[in-house]
């Protein structure tokens, strides 16, 4: 009897540590998808939080151009398509579909930038009804623009002020400014430019 049941239990034991490695593999695997790093359509640049996007495949209201922030290592942009619309977040693959002439533009420190991206998305999450407009100050977060969501997000997020611009000016921070803003540079081209 006592056979028996050593049997038994060795035999369960067996099976458990099969299936234990089972759910092992696959743990590992899930693991590794998770962990993949993603990059920026047709290109080995990885996303990073904070990337501002700026394209030229559209323009309103006298801005040419177009700008978002990448508010998470998904690729997530944070932006405001124009007057009548609200800021808004979508995919990096939505963003490229509609806007496949993009430049990446990077700030050279990624915490700053991450502190930034962090900011864009509690701005778009607490502000949903918050109206376009471009006759305001530069740091007035109750109407914005397309490429000013980018610069409040540095300003208020990281303490950074581009360009050395104060929230107080009464100006247009256009999206193609910041492919020469200091501390930044352009890391991917796609597109016609």
């Amino acid at each position: 009897m006592t056979k028996r049941i050593t049997s038994f239990l060795l035999a369960i034991f067996t099976i458990l540590t099969l299936f234990s490695g089972i759910s092992s593999a696959n743990s590992t695997q899930d693991d590794i998808k998770a962990r993949t790093i993603r990059s920026y359509p047709g290109t080995t640049v990885t996303i990073m939080k904070g990337d501002i996007l700026v394209t030229n495949n559209t323009s309103s209201s006298g801005l040419t151009g177009h700008a978002g922030i990448v508010i998470n290592d998904s690729g997530d942009v944070a932006s405001i398509a124009g007057y009548g619309y609200h800021p808004a977040i979508q995919s990096i693959g939505v963003w490229y579909s509609n806007n496949p002439n993009t430049k990446v533009v990077r700030y050279y420190s990624s915490l700053s930038a991450a502190l930034a991206g962090d900011w864009a998305a509690n701005y778009v999450y607490t502000h949903p009804t918050t109206p376009y407009g471009l006759i305001n100050t530069l740091g007035n977060q109750n109407e914005v623009y397309c490429s000013k969501i980018p610069w409040m997000s540095y300003y208020y997020g990281a303490n950074v002020a581009i360009d050395g611009k104060s929230p107080m000016a009464s100006t247009i921070y256009g999206p193609y400014l910041f492919l020469a803003a200091s501390g930044f540079n352009v890391v991917s081209i796609s597109g016609t430019w």
